[in-house]
């Protein structure tokens, strides 16, 4: 589904603990050659990409303990921004997984149960597309692999 609404991802910046089980935390920022700006939030950065679209993709409800959905950007668009969240769950569900592909042009999301919970949930994936900008490049962070909450940062190269 294809929508004009750049709300959906670009207001929903917030941090969230993630259990200590959990594996290690992975950021990905994407830089464009636009003034050194990342291409998020009503930045002019932002307002200068032509052609920006969000898309999102959905899955039907249901009580499995592990979902994943996948969005692909439109032909001929790239992935600028990606992220996603989880309708229902009651607080039993945790988003476990924003995994952008290395071709930047989908995005998948994965949550996963974190206590038992036998009612419906569904994950949404969501990407912001733009047409292939230059400079575009991929910063990747991981954090560490123990058993502390989940954090990482990806900082944009300076140009």
């Amino acid at each position: 589904m294809i929508t004009n609404d750049l709300s959906i991802d670009m207001d929903r910046k917030r941090t969230v603990g993630v259990p200590p089980r959990r594996w290690a935390a992975l950021a990905v920022a994407v830089v464009a050659g636009l003034g050194g700006g990342l291409l998020t939030g009503a930045s002019p950065a932002a307002a200068s990409v032509p052609g920006l679209e969000a898309v999102d993709a959905t899955l039907v409800a249901s009580s499995n303990r592990s979902q994943s959905v996948t969005v692909d950007c439109p032909p001929g668009t790239k992935l600028i921004n990606a992220g996603g969240y989880i309708t229902g769950g009651a607080g039993s569900v945790a988003m476990d997984d924003i995994f952008p592909d290395p071709a930047t042009d989908s995005v998948t999301v994965t949550g996963k149960e974190t206590d038992a919970y036998a009612a419906n949930w569904r994950p949404t994936a969501v990407a912001t597309c733009a047409p292939a900008l230059p400079g575009l490049v991929w910063i990747q962070a991981t954090s560490l692999n123990n058993s502390s909450n989940k954090f990482a940062t990806a900082d944009c190269p300076v140009r």
